[in-house]
């Protein structure tokens, strides 16, 4: 049977006979959009009509309500001898088990039909394991062909997968509103945060509430899991209220949203439905991906995410406490998803020491942690050997779409080691450290041919804050503080003070002048960071970033890292001019008075006083 379709304008492949009304969601949902599709469709409306159409030649799909088929029955057998045909029979209300199909049992695949976001139809199709015939293979390669969203299912049904996700999806969104957070701030977080299509109210409201109640009951018959509807219509009355555009804006309220819980809940749910039917499991993530408009699916998301960081965020407050139990399982087999090479489904990983740096491959991005808790992360001649390298690598792996850099403990750095610049003998030490370690890696980072995206919890001061003016994203947490205060030791801040006025514009002249603490928020303002996020959502905030990143064509970010080095080259010359600077500053007696009143816990001596 040929069910090859040709373009929109002149669609070859099947005729589409649909028997009797369009009764149910699933025929009408599933007609609209063949006909959206510009395919041609027959309606019969008894079995005499059906007669009429037994000569035309050429395969055949035929749409039936259950209840219909045994109307149609005598006939339906006479004209499925006559053509190739595929008989599809609508499952909105019923389980494939409860529908007598053994007239047609080589020819019917159930089905249901939905439309996913950005308008896009679905079709689950649903077929015994032991159906010999290839309707179902046909079916789901005419549909893929078409351009539906199609999910083929062998063995038990268990009602509609569309159902179990997208209630899952809401239902942890009601758990987050209840935890305070508002339906507008949790709709953003799910459409600007995690670039799903369909946020959860407007999936809700999208496919309607009687048909996810009828859905879900289904589901709930299939296998005795409940599926959590009961605070739906308090949710819907609450976005009715709003009036909440379509699609929503961003809000500032939407990074305290714990945005990564409504990915663990429908991964949850889908990781408890994956082991009960036979569909393999990046085939489900694929499914709920499109049907949800994200660019990743939920599976995948989760994994890249970390199974363990899912867990927690679940155990704060789901919904449904059988979601994080369904995640913690696999957790507890070691397998924590990208960081482990093995989760919900399987990535490439790498793990190599850089020194006093690590650097992971997970997946997609490459993770790069700078591992000196105990000085706070001081960048000493390995750290900066190290880091350079991590990057160097990251820039080197086709694989490595995102680069994500953190600090191990209680900072990402506490900048330059003081007891290193102590040790230097001359012009010479302090010479070799700016050719051979400080422009080396100012290079690798502002030329970088990857997406940069550092993660701040903690302290970020002297060289660990100027570091980030090289970043394209910075996520830090509300705890985070900032400084260069490298006068206050007799030096200076080579980059804040050379490109960072341009950069950052006038105001960051004070900091490099008097060394004050920075907060997040006023790093947020000042530009050095781009998002401040509560402390236990900067790594999946991270994460979030490294999807996002994913989403346009490589080719696209590409060439926009190659203008933005462009630019960063053009202000390499004024850069150069302040990080000299150090060197003959280094041999100066102020320099050694700061750094030894430093490492002696006093005040330098060239603070004025008074005479008695």
């Amino acid at each position: 049977m040929d069910v090859r379709c040709m373009s929109s304008r002149a669609p070859v492949g099947p005729e589409v006979l649909v028997l009797g009304a369009r009764d149910g969601w699933s025929i009408a949902e599933f007609c609209d959009a063949l006909k959206r599709y510009v395919i041609r469709l027959t309606e019969v409306g008894s079995p005499d009509d059906l007669r009429g159409v037994e000569a035309a030649e050429g395969p055949a799909v035929v749409v039936v309500d259950p209840e219909r088929l045994t109307e149609f029955e005598g006939e339906l057998r006479r004209f499925l001898a006559s053509r190739p045909s595929i008989l599809m029979v609508s499952l909105d209300r019923h389980l494939r088990h409860e529908v007598d199909l053994h007239p047609f049992r080589g020819e019917a695949v159930g089905f249901r039909a939905f439309r996913g976001a950005r308008g896009r139809p679905a079709v689950e199709l649903v077929t015994p394991a032991d159906h010999k015939t290839e309707a179902p293979e046909l079916a789901f390669r005419w549909l893929r062909d078409i351009g539906f969203n199609v999910l083929l299912l062998r063995g038990s049904d268990l009602g509609p997968v569309a159902a179990r996700a997208l209630a899952s999806y809401a239902a942890q969104a009601i758990a987050l509103v209840e935890e305070g957070s508002p339906p507008e701030a949790v709709e953003a977080a799910a459409v600007h945060r995690l670039c799903f299509g369909l946020g959860p109210i407007g999936a809700v409201k999208a496919l309607g509430y009687r048909r996810l109640s009828s859905m879900a009951e289904l589901a709930e018959r299939a296998d005795r899991s409940p599926v959590d509807l009961n605070r739906l219509p308090e949710l819907l009355k609450v976005a009715d209220g709003l009036n909440l555009p379509d699609p929503v804006p961003p809000v500032d309220g939407m990074w305290l949203v714990r945005a990564s819980s409504m990915v663990g809940a429908v991964a949850g749910e889908l990781s408890s439905l994956s082991s009960k039917i036979s569909t393999d499991r990046s085939a489900l993530d694929v499914y709920v991906r499109d049907l949800l408009g994200s660019p990743v699916g939920p599976l995948a998301f989760a994994d890249l995410l970390g199974l363990d960081a899912v867990v927690r965020s679940l155990e704060r407050g789901a919904a449904s406490p059988r979601w994080a139990d369904a995640v913690r399982k696999v957790v507890e087999r070691g397998e924590l998803g990208a960081k482990s090479g093995q989760g919900f489904l399987r990535w490439h990983h790498e793990l190599v020491l850089e020194g006093r740096v690590r650097y992971e491959l997970c997946g997609a991005y490459a993770l790069i942690t700078l591992d000196r808790p105990e000085k706070l992360n001081a960048l000493d001649e390995g750290m900066w050997k190290g880091l350079r390298a991590a990057l160097r690598r990251a820039a080197e792996d086709e694989r490595v779409r995102a680069v994500l850099v953190r600090g191990q403990g209680r900072a990402f750095s506490a900048g330059d080691d003081i007891a290193m610049m102590a040790e230097w003998k001359g012009l010479e030490d302090a010479r070799r450290w700016h050719d051979e370690l400080l422009m080396p890696l100012l290079r690798e980072l502002l030329e970088h041919r990857k997406p940069l995206i550092a993660l701040v919890d903690g302290i970020a001061f002297g060289g660990g804050c100027e570091l980030l003016l090289g970043f394209d994203v910075v996520v830090a947490s509300e705890r985070s503080l900032f400084s260069v205060p490298e006068t206050l030791i007799g030096a200076i801040p080579p980059i804040v003070s050379s490109i960072g006025p341009t950069l950052l514009g006038r105001k960051v002249i004070r900091f490099a002048l008097t060394g004050e603490w920075i907060t997040a928020e006023e790093a947020l303002r000042l530009g050095i960071v781009d998002v401040v996020v509560p402390h236990d959502q900067v790594w999946e905030v991270g994460v979030e970033f490294a999807v996002k990143v994913m989403r346009p064509s490589p080719q696209s970010v590409r060439t926009v890292k190659e203008v933005v080095a462009a630019q960063r080259s053009s202000l390499m010359q004024i850069l150069s001019f302040g990080t000299q600077s150090v060197v003959p500053i280094s041999a100066t007696g102020e320099f050694k008075e700061g750094l030894e009143a430093f490492l002696r816990r006093r005040s330098p001596s060239w603070f004025p006083s008074g005479s008695p």
